[in-house]
């Protein structure tokens, strides 16, 4: 099996000369036509991008063999080729000074290519999740441990343990991030961060999602998720008709969200209502009905009457003083 690393550091003085103070690494003699004795080693060749950062990296090249320029560096400081990736510590990839040089986290494998018989580096498990996490997310395994920790081991959305199964092992949770700032929101299970991906994170069409799952219409009916919570806010979580919170619940035992009230004719949004005071209010559509809608939200405000929305989507209303007497919605000569 051919050697790891072709040329000794015997070897490599007699062609070239290290600076620790500067991290440059100079031609002793004449390496080939185009360069000259005094000229700096290495060519800088390569371009990564890694978290959005341009990393440029120099390579040093003798007689067809090459290797990081970081690693002949590390050969000269210790007299050893590195077992381990070469890291640098103010994160200047070109800046080759021994005090900013130092050994990775993880131990290099290597791999025999069947085809040339050469050992090649491979990255390992642990390695490749490091990396990872760093370049796609910007946090390390302790930062991902914490967030582990605080969520208890759990999807942050189905409150679930990961159940998907590759290779024969259970996976890691996944991270999920904002794709516009990169800021890591929560760890998910792979099911519920395939779903925020098809909905392309789209609060109003998860809403939508919701109303169909629950079988309820959304109640923002069409107004922007952020523009419905702007209004929320601006009436403070009341109803705009009784001024009182919701507080019908829906088939789970939730308590229901405020909807958006709409003209009938021009369809312009004009309040935040209640279920209660919605069934009224898109009953008694003329002034003097909705004059004689605002005396019977009194009433049921009072207890003296109570509202029953019907399963055909009706509503009747029972006067308690008069016993089990149902009075009709609408009153007698109503459109």
């Amino acid at each position: 099996m051919p050697k790891q690393h072709p040329m000794t550091l015997a070897e490599l003085k007699q062609w070239v000369d290290y600076d620790p103070a500067t991290g440059r690494l100079t031609w002793i003699v004449k390496p080939n036509r185009r360069l000259r004795a005094g000229d700096e080693a290495g060519a800088i060749k390569a371009l990564r991008i890694s978290n959005g950062e341009e990393k440029r990296y120099r390579y040093f090249c003798l007689n067809g063999w090459t290797t990081p320029a970081a690693r002949v560096a590390w050969l000269f400081i210790t007299g050893e080729w590195p077992e381990r990736n070469i890291l640098f510590r103010d994160g200047d990839t070109l800046n080759l000074r021994a005090d900013n040089l130092t050994l990775g986290d993880f131990t290099t494998t290597y791999v025999v290519n069947p085809d040339t018989g050469l050992r090649q580096k491979k990255m390992t498990r642990e390695a490749a999740r490091h990396y990872g996490l760093m370049r796609y997310y910007g946090i390390d395994e302790d930062e991902y441990n914490r967030l582990f920790e605080k969520q208890g081991g759990v999807c942050a959305v189905c409150g679930g343990e990961e159940t998907r199964i590759h290779k024969g092992e259970r996976t890691k949770l996944q991270v999920d991030h904002d794709h516009k700032t990169g800021e890591v929101r929560a760890l998910l299970c792979f099911n519920c961060n395939n779903g925020l991906g098809a909905f392309r994170d789209d609060p109003d069409s998860l809403a939508n999602a919701r109303g169909l799952v629950l079988k309820e219409p959304p109640p923002n009916r069409g107004v922007p998720l952020h523009a419905y919570h702007e209004m929320i806010a601006a009436q403070g979580n009341r109803c705009a008709m009784c001024k009182q919170p919701e507080k019908a619940v829906n088939a789970r035992g939730e308590i229901r969200c405020l909807v958006v009230d709409r003209d009938p004719k021009t369809q312009n949004v004009r309040a935040l209502l209640c279920q209660r005071c919605e069934a009224l209010i898109t009953t008694w559509d003329t002034p003097e009905q909705l004059l004689h809608a605002a005396q019977l939200a009194a009433e049921i405000k009072s207890g003296r009457v109570s509202l029953i929305q019907q399963d055909d989507g009706t509503a009747l209303i029972v006067d308690h003083d008069r016993g089990d007497n149902v009075i009709p919605l609408k009153p007698e000569g109503a459109a």
